[in-house]
Parts: structure tokens; sequence; C-alpha cells
């Protein structure tokens, strides 16, 4: 290479290493190759032949990709270019510069030139000063297409690894959430965080017990605990967010909210929820739920299953409300008018000292028609309270019936066994039936099947002998071989809708348990009428009508 003698240059001298670069590379030699250091030395002791030229600076993006020029020190390199503190630019090879060739060539063919720019790439042997029309047409637009196919391949490959890690259950986030942490000897695993954990147990707890969002953040920042950022902070994890900084030492709505709705509390892992438009753009979207890699059971569970729907049901019926009430109302979201089917409207009075609430229709409080239907607080929870109390001595008598049936792994020892001698065992006589129905037609089907390849074994026997003609036998085979495909499916269709049977007697002996479980019913509160009762429809005279969250499988049951 020849250079200008006469005229001296302050080089800016442009390092970069993308993660890429330090991750992915297949070979060590590689990895150490790309290195800033490394960079550094093969540049430092090229322009040890080359006096004129004086080192300005040192522009160090570490990783950042080279598909796009959004690099901070690019960016400020770009800054003294333009106010002319440095005439010159040196890097390793093209890659270094930029991997993108459309905008990488647009600096080097035309945007340096225009500027008095000298641009030099070590490794490819490329000094502008010296560079022929050749060069500059046709060399540097071919490094710099090869360049960004490598940053296509290798953001391709990035994304196929990080899928598979992911549908296997493999951790691939930069941060943990809240109440987790990475383990110390596997990266790729989170486990639980006691300290944290804790305070997340709390955040539940204060959910069920009937706490707004609003009095959870207040509570606990009047206890002085960190913020999940303001913690991370303090464990000497170097958290980052893609929101503007301010003061995160203090809990906020958001935040709760986030917690009470992440399925990670309950060993649910959810990835992949967001992807990138294109390796060149940096933007992400949203994917649909159904492309997420998600995994049941895959890590231990902070919060219990029913706790968290328990929690998802509160913030389904929590309707908007002051922040200075701690709890939300009692019926909350829950009243509806019989006739016009709108909400009930919420009223205070107060007489004597003493408040009053009543609920009327809110079509009539809007004078849009319908009529009153006012009706007290304490005659609602009255009703409520003895309609529950009558299912859950009801729900009793059936518990131990569903106990005996629903999952009896041996169901089919004794299909003798007497159990109509007490009629709450009705439900227990009705899915064992059901049970035994259903084996005894797989039994059948599997015996056909048996049959069957009995048959087509015996055909190739009389084919064998002479007996048969081949034709025949291809023929009589294709016949059996079908109707034993048929006979497969069947089998399975059979399965599948006892599996469907065993999954709704669950859902119901769970919702049974669950009522059972309240025992001596004595007061309501918000937890058990959002946990039972789907909605209350109000009449006139006090008449309502209560429609329970699992009535529809107790009709099923023809219990009710």
């Amino acid at each position: 290479m020849k250079s200008s003698m006469n005229k001296m240059y302050y080089t800016a001298v442009y390092l970069r290493l993308s993660k890429e670069d330090s991750d992915m590379s297949l070979h060590d030699n590689k990895k150490e190759s790309n290195s800033i250091t490394n960079q550094k030395l093969i540049i430092k002791e090229f322009l040890k032949a080359m006096p004129e030229v004086e080192i300005y600076d040192y522009y160090i993006d570490d990783g950042y990709s080279g598909s796009n020029f959004e690099r901070p020190d690019f960016k400020r390199m770009r800054e003294d270019i333009y106010e002319g503190k440095v005439n010159m630019v040196i890097v390793k090879d093209f890659s270094r510069f930029g991997r993108e060739y459309i905008d990488t060539g647009r600096y080097i063919q035309k945007i340096f030139p225009r500027l008095g720019i000298r641009f030099i790439s070590v490794i490819d042997h490329f000094d502008s000063d010296a560079a022929t029309t050749n060069d500059m047409h046709l060399l540097v637009p071919v490094k710099n297409f090869v360049n960004d196919n490598y940053c296509r391949d290798i953001s391709q490959r990035v994304r196929t690894h990080q899928e598979a890690m992911r549908k296997n259950g493999l951790y691939i986030g930069a941060y943990v959430a809240y109440g987790y942490k990475k383990d110390s000897d596997d990266k790729n695993k989170i486990v639980i965080d006691e300290q944290a954990a804790d305070i997340v147990k709390k955040i539940f707890a204060w959910r069920l017990s009937g706490m707004n969002v609003y009095s959870i953040v207040r509570k606990l920042n009047a206890l002085g605990i960190p913020s999940p950022m303001a913690y991370k902070r303090m464990q000497g994890i170097n958290f980052k967010t893609g929101f503007s900084e301010g003061n995160h030492t203090k809990w906020c709505d958001s935040t709760v909210y986030g917690i009470l709705k992440n399925k990670i509390y309950v060993g649910v892992l959810e990835q992949g929820k967001k992807s990138r438009i294109s390796y060149k753009v940096k933007k992400t979207v949203n994917k649909p739920r159904e492309e997420w890699a998600v995994l049941e059971e895959n890590h231990d569970a902070i919060i219990s299953k029913s706790d968290f729907k328990k929690v998802e049901q509160l913030s389904k019926r929590d309707t908007k409300r002051s922040k200075e009430e701690k709890n939300v109302y009692l019926f909350s979201g829950m009243l509806f008018c019989r006739d016009c089917k709108k909400q009930m409207t919420r009223r205070c009075t107060k007489y004597k000292g003493k408040q009053y609430v009543s609920y009327i229709c809110s079509t009539y409080n809007k004078q849009q028609g319908c009529t009153r239907h006012g009706i007290k607080e304490e005659k609602i929870t009255e009703i409520v309270l003895t309609a529950l109390q009558e299912q859950i001595e009801f729900v009793g008598k059936l518990k131990n019936a569903l106990d005996i049936a629903v999952f009896t792994k041996d169901h089919t020892e004794d299909p003798t066994k007497d159990l109509t001698k007490d009629p709450t065992n009705d439900l227990a006589n009705s899915v064992r039936e059901d049970l035994i129905a259903y084996d005894m037609r797989i039994k059948e089907k599997k015996d056909e099947h048996s049959q069957c390849s009995g048959i087509i074994s015996s055909l190739y026997d009389d084919l064998q002998e002479g007996i048969i003609k081949e034709e025949e036998y291809v023929s009589y085979r294709g016949i059996y071989e079908e109707k034993r495909r048929l006979l497969e499916s069947q089998i399975a269709s059979i399965a599948k809708e006892m599996n469907m049977l065993m999954e709704n007697k669950k859902k119901s002996r769970d919702w049974i348990r669950q009522m059972y479980d309240l025992g001596n019913l004595t007061e309501l509160n918000r937890l058990i009428l959002v946990s039972l009762v789907d909605r209350i429809c109000c009449g006139e005279d006090n008449q309502i009508l209560i429609k329970l969250r699992y009535q529809d499988e107790l009709i099923q049951e023809e219990v009710i």
C-alpha cells in the first residue's frame, strides 16, 4: 500500500465485537481473532509502518451487532468525523466496520470519499487512498455482501438454537422473574430465590384476602421492601429496562399486576413471546400465543395453581373504584338486573351516623328505562349466604360418592359391587357404569383387532400351501388390514372419550371438594363469592337468582 507522505492523518481506530461473534463462533481461535484486544494489536502493529498516522482515539462497540449502525461509539466516531477531528478510519476487516452491505458500502464508497476520509481495512488489504476503480466498485461490494450474508446466517443459527433451547425447557432470558434466580451451576435453569419468593407469597396472600392492587403497593412501600428492580441491583445484577429511568426503588401498580398474572410462579415457563422483524431491525413484534414455547411444571412453583386461579378470578371481577378504598366491594361486578341484564349500581346513604348500602338497576339510575329493582346489601348477603350453606350441605353428601368412583384406578375390579343402597351414591354408580361400558367397548374392539391379525397370518399360510391364489391373498389381506386400521382408530376414539369423561368428573370433584372444604360457612367474603358464584340477578321484591360457577357441571351429572 502506498500512503500520502505529505499529509498527516488523525485516525479513528474502530473496534467491534458482537455477541454473535463471541457466542456462535465455531472455533475458539476465531473467537480470539475477533476479540477487541486482538483487533487493537493487529491495527497498532500495522500502523508502526505509517509515521504519517497519529491515533486520535479508539472507538469500541463491544457487544453490538454489525447488522446496523445503531452503535454508541460508532455514532461518537461519526460526530468526530463531521467535526473534522479525524480524517482517517481504520478497522481490522470490513466485517468489524459493518455487516449490512448496503449502508456499509454507502459509507466506504460515498460518504467517506465526499468527506475526505481515508479508510483502511487491514486484513482485506484495502486502502481507499490506493484503491483502484475495480477495488471500489467490485471488491468492496462483494466483501460487504459476503459479510451481510454471514450476518443473516448467524442470525438464523442463533434463532434456531434458541428455539431448540426453549422447547427443552432451558431458560434463555437475560433476567429472571422476581422470586427466582439462575442456578449457579446452570445458567439455563431457574431456582427459587427464597428472599424474594417470600414477598411474592405475601403479595398473593394479600390479594386473596381482598386487598386491591393499589393497597398492596402502598403496603409494600410502607414496609420499605425494595422493588424488583432495586432488589436485582442490590444483588449486583446489571438490570436494564426499556422504560425511562425513574425512581425504581418504589413499587408501582404495573409491577404488582405483572406478578399476579405471571404463570412462572406456578411452575409454567413461557418463552418466545416476541420475535424480531428481521436480523437488520431490532424492533420486535408479539407472536400469537399458540407459537409460544410453553412448558408446564418446568421448575419449582412458588404459588399453588388453585391460589393462582383464585387470583385470576378476582382480577376478572374487580371493577374500577376509588384508590382510597383498601378492599374491593363484596359484590363488585357480580350483581345484574334480572330484566334488562345490566349491572346494578351501588348506592350509599347515611342515617343517624350509620351507613346503609343498597343496589339499584343502572339502567333505571340513568333514567333510560327499566324499573328500580332496589335491594339492600345486607338482604343480598343473607340470601346468598343461605343459598351457599344449602349447597355446601348438599355437596357434603356427594363427596364420598365421587371419591369412590372417579379416581379408582381398578374401577372394573368388582363390577357387581352394589352402591345403590345409599341414594347419595347414585353419582358414583353412574360414573362406575360409564367407565365399565367404555372398558367393555375397548375390549371388544381389541378382540376384533386380534382376530384380524390372526386371519392375515392364516392367509399367508394358505398362500404358501396353495389353498388360495396370490391375487386372492392380496385382496383379502387388503380388506383385513383396512379393517384393522379402522379398529385402531375406534379404540383411540373410545379411549379419548373415556379420558374426557374422567376429566369432567375431575372438575366436578375439584369443585365439590372446594365447597366441602368451606365447612360450616358463617360469613361471606370476596374470595368465596368469586370462587363459587358466577352472577347474581336481582329482580323486584327482593327476589334474586344465583348462578353458581360450576352449576353446569352439576346439571350434567343430573344432581340438580
